[in-house]
């Protein structure tokens, strides 16, 4: 008869840590903040986050893991750039003023295009960091439950 221990992982704390893990990556952060993270999601400390991550759970999401830092790479590149505006000047007294403006108003509604798919990629991302975050919550409720019980 195999014992079962208290502190032993479970599937889906495995998905908790993979999730916080790559999600910190996508968003700036490094793995050692994220095991922080997941330490404190989890209840568990740290090392013991880091250790599971690199002995098990990280071979499981090799590509997740390489997409996040492509992310990563990509968002550090918007930040180090500042965005540019996209509309030119109307130089004083030129010619046709009316097509002028029409052309800065085409623009601005390009830019404006651009600026809403960006924010909506963010609040994309921000739905799935709420979505992790509310599995966590909801898996450690249910351990604590689950915890109650067996001390009844």
């Amino acid at each position: 008869m195999t014992k079962s221990r208290d502190d032993q992982w479970t599937e889906q704390q495995d998905d908790i840590l993979a999730q916080t893990i790559i999600n910190n990556l996508e968003n700036n952060g490094t793995q050692l903040e994220g095991f922080q993270v997941a330490a404190q999601l989890l209840q568990r400390t740290a090392a013991a986050c880091g250790f599971r991550w690199n002995k098990e759970v990280r071979k499981r999401y090799l590509e997740e893991v390489k997409l996040a830092k492509e992310r990563k790479a990509e968002i550090k590149g918007v930040q180090k750039s500042k965005p540019k505006s996209r509309v030119s000047k109307v130089p004083v007294g030129s010619g046709d003023l009316i097509g002028q403006v029409t052309s800065l108003i085409e623009q601005l509604v390009t830019e404006n295009k651009d600026l809403r798919a960006q924010v909506e990629k963010q609040e994309s991302e921000i739905a799935k960091l709420n979505y992790v975050l509310q599995k966590a919550r909801d898996t450690m409720s249910a351990e604590v439950r689950l915890k109650a019980k067996a001390q009844i």
